[in-house]
């Protein structure tokens, strides 16, 4: 017996195979959620879930870091440049758009100094 995560819009699914008192645990929860009206449960478990599956995601198809935001944001402003959405979604193109555009940044900063 056992949960499965559905992505409707996808048609995409994942079995998540829990014990039978696992299982029964979150039945009851869900119950007890379901019967109080404002239960932190929903907003705890989503933030949980996305947590998790967040860490459990190939790297590259991850979100950009802060740290990798931040310096797109001076190549852009420095280059006048846009950022890609696709690097402004995923830290693989955005490794991408960092590793294309940093040697002309660093150029810029060398050249600004002299």
């Amino acid at each position: 017996m056992g949960i499965r995560l559905v992505d409707d819009d996808n048609d995409v699914s994942v079995p998540l195979d829990l014990d039978h008192t696992f299982l029964h645990a979150v039945a009851v929860q869900l119950q007890r959620a379901d019967a109080t009206e404002g239960s932190p449960f929903p907003r705890r478990f989503v933030k949980i879930l996305l947590d998790t599956l967040g860490q459990a995601l190939d790297t590259d198809i991850k979100p950009p870091s802060d740290a990798q935001l931040k310096f797109a944001l001076d190549i852009a402003r420095e280059l006048g440049i846009a950022i890609p959405g696709e690097a402004l979604r995923y830290r693989g193109s955005m490794t991408a758009f960092i590793a294309r555009f940093e040697p002309a940044l660093r150029e810029r900063r060398r050249s600004q100094r002299i």
